[in-house]
């Protein structure tokens, strides 16, 4: 792949994380309180106020903590503001903030399903840092780490997900867009959560539905559009992203 597609295929990656990173508190999580509906809620609060003191405050809050779960909540944290200051054009806090959430997960001994899935997404983002064959070798290894988490787990939505991401994002000429479709039919035959916890991540479901409708727009299938629109629209009324399809 190029310098000039890998960075395109990132930008879009990172763009795609900006605009439904926001929603998954809203969407994904209705009448529950969850450490992921506290993170997300202030992502939006931050990028409706443009400052990141929502964040700020909740980043003083969990750094206190220990453990594999809270490790996984802190990353998943530095990877929200990453989206912030990326938003904000403020491209080395944004990197740093990206690096550190992937350094959280990376030094973890006992990753698990969920640390690999989540520790894929950010690398993926995080190729738009890096150049030459050093961004071929981070896509390969996002890659290998969202396989990883469907090894682990085959009925780990956020695995699926990723995969279909990467795929989404890959052009044709370098073996992109051939296995994203089936990715993300899996991710949505899968429950958000295998088990109902407040510590456990639910994001995915929603970020499946719009990829696939991406897909099946793009390629012209609009039969496609209109079934799973149908279904995701019934999953999510509330979800703006979706709207754009309601007239196919």
């Amino acid at each position: 792949m190029t310098l000039i597609m890998m960075k395109q295929f990132l930008i879009l990656i990172l763009l795609f994380a900006s605009c439904n990173i926001v929603s998954f508190g809203a969407g994904q999580h209705e009448g529950k309180e969850s450490l992921q509906v506290l993170i997300d809620n202030s992502l939006e609060a931050a990028l409706k106020k443009r400052a990141a003191e929502p964040l700020t405050k909740v980043d003083k809050t969990l750094s206190s903590k220990k453990g594999n779960v809270w490790v996984y909540w802190q990353a998943y944290l530095q990877m929200c503001k990453s989206v912030y200051y990326a938003s904000e054009k403020q491209d080395s806090e944004a990197k740093i903030n990206l690096e550190c959430g992937i350094n959280l997960l990376d030094k973890e001994q006992n990753k698990t399903t969920e640390d690999y899935a989540l520790l894929g997404y950010m690398q993926s983002q995080f190729i738009r840092y890096t150049k030459g064959m050093e961004s071929g070798m981070l896509s390969a290894k996002a890659k290998r780490n969202a396989s990883k988490a469907v090894e682990l787990d085959s009925i780990n939505i956020r695995g699926w997900v990723v995969l279909g991401i990467i795929d989404f994002y890959t052009p044709k000429q370098y073996g992109g867009k051939e296995k994203c479709e089936s990715y993300l039919l899996k991710a949505i035959s899968l429950p958000s959560q295998s088990i109902e916890n407040q510590y456990r991540p639910s994001w995915g479901k929603m970020e499946a539905y719009s990829l696939l409708l991406a897909y099946y727009n793009e390629n012209g299938k609009n039969d496609k559009v209109r079934q799973y629109y149908k279904i995701a629209i019934k999953e999510f009324p509330n979800e703006p992203s979706l709207k754009k399809y309601e007239n196919y």
